[in-house]
């Protein structure tokens, strides 16, 4: 397994000196957006990668908060498979509801078999495409929620966010250690997610919710200032 480092923002650069970093039998697997730091695959880096490698796989389990695919791309390459699901934009969990796009040749080779979907699963499906207006006014709210509380830790001094095009956002710790934020913000009981991944150690994530939920995040923030900064 060979783990290539991926910078913040709308195209997140994938950093790769050369195409035989990769080995031309590998299955490459990127999430775009990414998580935690929500960014985007660019079509230049999928083309990079997708030359690279044997099979290119994409993960765009939050494309539908992003507004950005790489669909069109299964259609000139035949070694990228783009993986879809309804669970996390429209709560189809249980039974989940997932496909893939891809050619046979790459399908054969990741081991996707083309079992008949869930009975259940696929109701759900078509009924979520039969409100999809309703649906997609849903993640409306979110991208709003998202880009307000992008616009306020911008205001913070000991939070940098960091663009995001999935339904949460990401910001770097300044001034005040990551472990002190997180406690401090626990107290008050509101959690953020702590993500795992080296050299994210900065690095914290805060889901999308409801506009009372965001705004009770808002006011929290803005009292724990003073605190954070005069330490």
């Amino acid at each position: 397994m060979i783990h290539v480092a991926r910078g913040a923002g709308h195209h997140g650069r994938i950093d790769v000196a050369c195409a035989t970093d990769i080995p031309e039998t590998a299955v490459a697997v990127i999430g775009s957006p990414s998580d935690p730091l929500g960014s985007i695959l660019g079509a230049a880096e999928a083309v990079r990668l997708a030359r690279a490698c044997r099979v290119l796989v994409i993960d765009e389990r939050f494309t539908e908060y992003s507004g950005f695919s790489a669909l069109p791309l299964c259609l000139e390459f035949d070694n990228i498979v783009v993986l879809r699901t309804l669970e996390t934009w429209a709560g189809l969990d249980n039974p989940p509801c997932a496909w893939a796009m891809t050619s046979p040749r790459a399908a054969s080779f990741v081991g996707l078999s083309e079992t008949a979907p869930d009975p259940k699963a696929l109701a759900a499906g078509i009924a979520t495409l039969q409100n999809l207006p309703t649906v997609r006014a849903t993640i409306g709210l979110v991208r709003e929620e998202r880009s307000r509380l992008y616009r306020l830790l911008r205001k913070l001094s000991y939070l940098e966010p960091i663009p995001s095009w999935g339904p949460f956002l990401s910001a770097r710790v300044n001034i005040v250690a990551r472990d002190t934020l997180v406690s401090s913000l626990l107290t008050r009981g509101v959690y953020i997610h702590i993500p795992p991944h080296p050299a994210l150690e900065r690095i914290v994530r805060v889901g999308i919710g409801s506009r009372s939920a965001m705004e009770r995040l808002k006011s929290v923030l803005l009292a724990l200032g003073p605190e954070l900064v005069g330490q």
